[in-house]
């Protein structure tokens, strides 16, 4: 339908697989009427020229995934060849005595997806961005984190209640 909007306007099986229109010697259509349009012509000769060299089996579809051994999806699969991918970062072994919404708000962080001001703005959906607690600063994450001194209190007060000298982090990278 999406590709081909006029060939599927005309045919009167809506529900119908190319299969049933198409075998390997010729095509089977059951249309309401001829072709009339270039258009319709147009899409005619993109749908075979598309479908050229198909081979139809008879079983139902199902996702695969060439990069995978034997070639059929799986998560924890899936998740492994992308943590052996040294050319990105994909955090995707989180911390289990951590909350899931907490990982899942620094897994956010770390690929800079959270909405501090600074990107709403960008995104013209703010005018003021500056940081609520300072008002010295855009408030992005870098600030809201490391920079500002609410932040500052925050992680001495972790510290003190962790009892332990925490380390001083320059991104979230580092946290």
């Amino acid at each position: 339908m999406g590709r081909f909007p006029c060939l599927f306007a005309l045919e009167t099986d809506k529900l119908c697989k190319v299969s049933d229109r198409h075998s390997p010697l010729d095509w089977k259509w059951s249309w309401r009427r001829s072709i009339r349009s270039g258009v319709e012509d147009q899409q005619m000769c993109e749908l075979a020229s598309a479908i050229d060299h198909v081979t139809y089996v008879d079983s139902r579809d199902k996702w695969v995934c060439s990069s995978l051994s034997n070639e059929l999806f799986y998560v924890n699969e899936f998740r492994n060849l992308m943590d052996r991918d040294s050319t990105v970062r994909w955090p995707t072994h989180w911390c289990k005595v951590v909350p899931p919404n907490i990982n899942f708000f620094l897994w956010c962080a770390l690929l800079n997806r959270l909405p501090d001001k600074c990107s709403l703005f960008e995104k013209g959906a703010i005018q003021d961005i500056s940081c609520p607690s300072c008002t010295n600063f855009g408030e992005e994450l870098q600030h809201i984190f490391f920079e500002c001194y609410v932040a500052s209190q925050v992680w001495s007060f972790i510290s003190s209640w962790l009892d332990m000298v925490l380390p001083i982090w320059q991104s979230v990278d580092d946290l």
